[in-house]
This record gives C-alpha cells, sequence and structure tokens, in this order.
C-alpha cells in the first residue's frame, strides 16, 4: 500500500496537479484574508523602513528597546511638526479651492456650450422634460425610484452592518505599531534563525540565505522607492506653486506618494493636477506646464533617481511589471497595486534561480568537495 501510494506521488503530473491546487488554495485564502493580510503587511512595512535605523542604534552599543524608542519618539515628533506646519497650508487650500467652485461650474458650461450646440443637444430641456415626466408619470416614477432606492438600500444595510467593520478595522488599525515593533525587536538573523529551525538540517542554510536575500531585497525596495517619491512630491510642490494649480501641495504629495505604484502612479497623480490647472486658468498653457513638470520629474527619477535610490533591485521587465500590476490590482485592489512588484520580484528571484538549474545550496556543496 506505502509503495502504491509512494507511486502515485512521484508521478509527475500528479505532483503538477497538487501544486495547481495548492496555489489555488493559497490565492483564494489570500483574497478571503486580504483585509487582515493588508494590516500585518503594514506592519512589516514599518518594520523594513525602520530596521536599518535600529540596528544602527545597536551596532554602536545601544540596546535594541532603546533603539526602538528614540527611532519612534522621533518619527512621531517629526510628524507632529510637519503637522503643525502644513496643516494651515491645507485649510487654506481647501477653502480657495470650494470659494472658487461656482467659477470652475461656470468655466465648464462656457467650455462645452460649444460642443453641445454643435452635437444638437438640449441638456436643460432634457433635464426638465425628465422632471416633468417624473411628476405626471405614476409608473415611470415607480421605475426611477426603485432603480435608484435598490442601491441606495443596499449601502444602507452594508453601512448598518459595516459600523462593526469599522470599528474592528480600528483596532487592527492600533495594532499595527505594536506588531512592529514585535518584530522590530529581534535582528532579521535571529528571525530567520527560528524560521529555518524547523526545516530538515540540510536545508536551513540555504533558506537562511533566501530569507535574508528577500529581506534585503524588499527592504531596499520599499525604502529606495519611498525616498524617491518624496523627493518626486519636493519637486511637484514646487513646479504646482510655479504654476499657481490649486492645491498645490496636497496634489504634489499625492503624485509624490502615487509614483510607489509603477508606472501607473504618473498618470494617477497627472489626471487631477491637469483637470484643477485648467478649471483653475481656463487655458492650454497650466496644463502644458503641468505635464512638462511630470515629464522633467520622471526622465530625472528614470535616469537619477531610480539607479542611485533603488537600482536594478526588482530585476523585473517592465512588461511584467505591468502584468503584475493589473493582476494584483485586479485581485486585491489598492492592497494589490502595492504589493505588486515586491511580490513578483520576489517570485523572480525563485524562478531565475529554477530556470539557471544552479540552486545555491548546491553550489555551495560543490564548492566545498
Amino acid at each position: 500500500m506505502s509503495n502504491t501510494v509512494r507511486s502515485i506521488f512521484s508521478n509527475p503530473w500528479v505532483g503538477a496537479a497538487l501544486l495547481v491546487l495548492g496555489a489555488g488554495l493559497t490565492l483564494w485564502l489570500l483574497i478571503r484574508l486580504q483585509i487582515v493580510l493588508s494590516f500585518l503587511l503594514l506592519a512589516l512595512w514599518i518594520a523594513l523602513l525602520l530596521d536599518p535605523i535600529i540596528s544602527w542604534f545597536e551596532d554602536r552599543g545601544l540596546r535594541r528597546s532603546w533603539g526602538i524608542a528614540i527611532t519612534l519618539t522621533g518619527l512621531v515628533l517629526l510628524g507632529a511638526l510637519g503637522l503643525w506646519l502644513s496643516f494651515p497650508v491645507f485649510l487654506n487650500e481647501f477653502a480657495r479651492l470650494s470659494q472658487n467652485i461656482p467659477r470652475y461650474q461656470q468655466l465648464l458650461i462656457e467650455t462645452f456650450s460649444p460642443l453641445q450646440e454643435r452635437l444638437g443637444l438640449d441638456i436643460p430641456g432634457i433635464v426638465s422634460d425628465w422632471l416633468t415626466r417624473l411628476r405626471t408619470d405614476h409608473q415611470f416614477a415607480t421605475d426611477v425610484f426603485s432603480t435608484f432606492w435598490s442601491p441606495f438600500a443596499k449601502l444602507v444595510q452594508r453601512g448598518l452592518s459595516g459600523i462593526l467593520d469599522i470599528l474592528v478595522n480600528l483596532l487592527n488599525l492600533m495594532l499595527v505599531p505594536v506588531i512592529a515593533i514585535y518584530w522590530l525587536n529581534y535582528r532579521i538573523e535571529t528571525i530567520s534563525t527560528k524560521i529555518v529551525s524547523y526545516l530538515p538540517a540540510k536545508r536551513q542554510a540555504y533558506w537562511h540565505e533566501r530569507i535574508l536575500e528577500i529581506y534585503h531585497l524588499l527592504g531596499g525596495y520599499l525604502r529606495g522607492q519611498l525616498l524617491a517619491s518624496l523627493l518626486l512630491a519636493a519637486m511637484y510642490i514646487v513646479g504646482f506653486y510655479a504654476l499657481s494649480t490649486p492645491l498645490a501641495l496636497f496634489m504634489g504629495l499625492f503624485a509624490g506618494i502615487a509614483n510607489i505604484i509603477p508606472y501607473l502612479g504618473v498618470f494617477i497623480g497627472l489626471a487631477p493636477a491637469l483637470t484643477l490647472s485648467f478649471l483653475e486658468h481656463g487655458d492650454l498653457w497650466h496644463p502644458m506646464g503641468i505635464l512638462l513638470i511630470f515629464m522633467v520629474a520622471q526622465v530625472l527619477y528614470g535616469n537619477v533617481l531610480a539607479p542611485r535610490i533603488i537600482g536594478d533591485r526588482i530585476g523585473l521587465h517592465p512588461v511584467t511589471v505591468l502584468i503584475a500590476i493589473l493582476v494584483g490590482g485586479t485581485l486585491f485592489g489598492v492592497l494589490g497595486l502595492l504589493l505588486a512588484v515586491p511580490v513578483s520580484a520576489v517570485i523572480g528571484l525563485f524562478v531565475r534561480e529554477y530556470l539557471e538549474g544552479r540552486p545555491r545550496h548546491a553550489k555551495r556543496s560543490s564548492t566545498s568537495n
């Protein structure tokens, strides 16, 4: 019986089927648990970003707990200072934007009126006829009411049931720094040693090296991408203020941070900046200036910031990155957009090693002989 079972599982087709089944089950679990995973990954990101600073303190003789306390205190003070300086600016920018909304509406009417006349559309007349029919035609009013009320009722029902979900998510968010501090209490070498201790002895050295490599790859990529995005945000803010763009500070920070999502982040930040610039000035010269700012910033990012700060850490082709972003965004939403590149980089690490056919543990064993 045992020989029969062993022969079944040694069949390559059975192994492939089990691999596909395991991958599908893992993907299903990830989708079901994506909210919980998002908080855990946020804690992991914090640990990856702060670990080099805390290790720097530890290497100079300071206890790791003191390094964590100093680092977190410094971050809180720095964040409070940034909020104290930027919050009045945000309030003024949004207040000015709200005052200009009637002017923006008038600009849109004047801009699209020629198009409306060219297409022969009488939008005010269409709206008036629709309202008249709504008052006089009972069946039409019932159909419209049911059409609009049904999704609204579902939204209200979800909102009421979602209050508990909001409270749970707030609790999970409060646990994020606690989990991050717990991870930061140990060096990655200690964590890796503990993990691989459950593996067979002949595989421990290989996986210990692999975990360290993945850790340094992800940490370096995240820290480099965040620093490059902040530098881009500074360039955007200066350019937006120079062109008198509404919400210059907010839009500059938004466009810079959006750059964390490769390729798509540029368009996420560009679209609202172009729209606000056009609404504010009512011409094409200022939006063209916004477009020029993004072009110059992306050229600097691709030729100066990315090579020097990030380097070729992920080792992925641009088409592969785009496919990973599309798949990640489709399956996991915003979380998938943020994780697509790091996860693909880790997968690519193992795929390249498999295709090369020379695992590192095999190299070491051959050199030792």
